[in-house]
């Protein structure tokens, strides 16, 4: 596909999405579909990142100051770090809610699209319903979790089971991607007639 061909693709899937935003009904063909969802995960990831940031810039500057210091006493000195390294721990409680905003607003961008596509392979919205048990229990462990990232070097049980429902997690979203890679049924199926979409 030109370049072109690539951005008017996105623009028409974006705007036939967002148009469709809380419409559930119907179906949806992977060209309508996948540039949309790639637009809305690439953003949220991007935003992600970027507020990944801030507490990750604070563990620098405390790092460079701490190497400053040492430098400052000459000898062999050694940065306060290198003692305790989980003074550089970096604290992320603070992005809690700001990540819960992100995973919100992407679920809201992308459910209903995720319907209509699951109804074009001929299967239930309900299916889309699979990673949210997963995500739900991430959140809920996520408040847990911080400090003890922080403070703990050690394997701790609820590290482990952050770990494990991470691996849940990426195991169900593939499930669903997959669920929704396919070409979507032939003709009409029970959630409407088929889309032909031009090129």
């Amino acid at each position: 596909m030109a370049e072109g061909g690539a951005w008017n693709a996105l623009v028409a899937a974006t705007g036939h999405n967002l148009r469709r935003l809380a419409d559930m009904s119907g179906r949806e063909t992977q060209v309508q579909f996948w540039p949309y969802a790639g637009l809305v995960y690439g953003l949220a990831t991007l935003v992600s990142m970027m507020l990944t940031v801030i507490p990750l810039t604070d563990v620098f500057v405390k790092a460079v100051q701490q190497i400053g210091e040492a430098a400052n006493r000459g000898g062999n000195a050694q940065p306060e770090f290198v003692k305790s390294p989980e003074m550089l721990a970096p604290d992320f409680s603070s992005l809690f809610w700001p990540m819960v905003l992100v995973d919100l607003v992407t679920v809201l961008l992308l459910a209903a699209a995720v319907a209509r596509r699951l109804h074009d392979r001929d299967r239930t919205a309900l299916w889309g319903l699979l990673p949210l048990p997963s995500m739900i229990l991430g959140l809920v462990l996520m408040p847990a979790k911080m400090p003890i990232f922080a403070a703990q070097a050690a394997p701790d049980p609820l590290i482990q089971l952050v770990m494990l429902n991470n691996l849940v997690s990426y195991a169900l979203l593939i499930t669903l991607i997959v669920l929704t890679i396919g070409v979507g049924t032939s003709g009409p199926n029970r959630f409407g007639a088929e889309i032909i979409v031009a090129d």
